[in-house]
């Protein structure tokens, strides 16, 4: 395991890694410090109001927690696969708001699950042979 995660927050013209020593979580915002330096709104920690972001994000970091040394692509699919009013961080189905796809990624295997909701199930796609010489 490495000493630091990294998560990059992405907008239309700039991206820009968050790292933290341990488990980081991303919800459709930009927490940051360094997008305050733009001039238009971006998300903060206390945008609840956009997304359940503060909610999705803490209901991430708390499986986390939970789910310490046990977090495996199966277990990621599952907690992706369970809705923000059972504690976990997707929309569900009957919501205005929706949950478009998910990703699950297991760098040290070169493999990556997508799941787009309402049209397929978790896909995996063994990038080895797209990176391998």
């Amino acid at each position: 395991f490495t000493k630091h995660t990294t998560i990059y927050e992405w907008s239309t013209f700039k991206v820009i890694p968050r790292t933290a020593s341990g488990l980081v979580s991303a919800s459709n915002d930009f927490i940051d410090k360094s997008w305050k330096d733009f001039k238009i709104n971006f998300f903060d920690k206390s945008n609840e109001w956009v997304w359940y972001t503060v909610t999705r994000r803490e209901n991430l970091l708390d499986l986390g927690e939970a789910n310490k040394w046990k977090i495996n692509p199966e277990k990621m699919m599952e907690i992706f696969d369970t809705t923000i009013p059972n504690g976990w961080a997707t929309f569900p189905e009957d919501w205005l708001i929706k949950t478009i796809y998910s990703v699950v990624v297991k760098p040290s295997e070169q493999k990556i699950w997508f799941k787009v909701w309402k049209y397929s199930n978790w896909e995996e796609i063994d990038l080895k042979k797209y990176f391998n010489d």
